[in-house]
């Protein structure tokens, strides 16, 4: 075989497909001719093909640098969905001559206020898309740590604003941070909205429940032996409300008598608040016993994060 006429044939091969980026130089051409005139012939007649040569060409490609072998190369790492996570973004929109601030991007938005953990608050959910009136979309909250919840199904409202559909709700999250809330219509996902849910008591619900409480300490006769007028102190440590209806309210208590050198007590203290007849009162409460079971009845009245407040604060003592 004329090896000049094979190497011309390959340097215009170079040209496509794998060696399409390489520019065959004279250099590279007499390294190719020394390391097939250095491989053992047997016998008088040479004879190799095209595979052979090609694999010469290849390995003085490689040490050139100008060939690397075929390695697997790896994709660049996803973006992690922590990344996506952020807060919705509030907006004020003019429609028809008015305007209405909501939070989010089409096709989910919400109108609310500010939310805290396990504390319900009214929500608007206002949707965009193919929707039909009076079928359902169902409602999944998912925090940062993957903690999934089912929300509820509800079903979807004529027009509002400049949604196609709407429906309004409650929503308690039983915990403060980044929850994504994710509308399913049809078993597919709709879209979702990122809501920030802060720590704490929301103002509206420690202008509800500290004068119920005060009043119902001052008045009740449980704490008579401290003197008729009672001066109450409260530091709210949190709030349940897992309806419109109800209010469970945790919270360090100080008691004293108005008179100088009276009586007193201090406690953390848990009380049930209900709405009925057409009020809210204080229904009932609980209070940890003096002595050996005090601490006892700490783990026993009060769910986990409480207890560990008030050991933080260092109220509640291991006896």
């Amino acid at each position: 075989m004329d090896f000049d006429k094979s190497l011309n044939e390959l340097k215009g091969y170079a040209n496509k497909g794998l060696l399409r980026d390489v520019e065959f130089t004279a250099e590279m051409q007499r390294a190719v001719q020394k390391r097939i005139a250095s491989i053992p012939r047997a016998g008088t007649g040479i004879h190799f093909g095209w595979k052979w040569l090609g694999g010469a060409v290849c390995a003085c490609l490689i040490g050139f640098g100008l060939l690397v072998p075929n390695t697997p190369n790896p994709l660049p790492p996803e973006a992690s969905d922590g990344n996506l996570w952020q807060p919705a973004a509030e907006h004020t929109t003019p429609f028809e001559g008015k305007s209405f601030t909501y939070l989010g991007e089409k096709p989910v938005r919400v109108i609310t206020g500010d939310m805290y953990e396990k504390q319900g608050q009214k929500v608007m959910f206002l949707l965009n898309g193919p929707l039909m009136a009076n079928e359902k979309v169902q409602l999944v909250g998912e925090n940062q740590q993957g903690e999934r919840i089912d929300l509820g199904k509800y079903a979807i409202g004529s027009k509002l604003y400049d949604a196609d559909g709407h429906f309004p709700t409650g929503l308690t999250l039983p915990t403060a941070g980044l929850w994504k809330i994710e509308v399913r219509y049809r078993n597919e996902v709709l879209g979702n909205v990122f809501l920030t849910i802060k720590a704490g008591v929301s103002p509206s619900n420690e202008s509800l429940v500290l004068p119920l409480i005060t009043q119902f300490l001052q008045a009740t006769d449980d704490f008579a032996w401290i003197g008729d007028k009672r001066k109450v102190s409260l530091e709210l440590l949190g709030v349940d409300s897992p309806n419109a209806e109800q209010r469970i309210v945790y919270a360090k208590v100080t008691i004293e008598s108005e008179q100088t050198n009276g009586s007193a007590v201090a406690a953390p203290m848990k009380f049930n608040i209900v709405y009925r007849g057409g009020d809210y009162r204080v229904i009932d409460y609980q209070m940890p016993r003096d002595g050996s079971d005090y601490w006892l009845d700490i783990q026993t009245i009060f769910p986990s994060e409480i207890v560990e407040k008030l050991r933080a604060s260092g109220h509640a003592k291991q006896g």
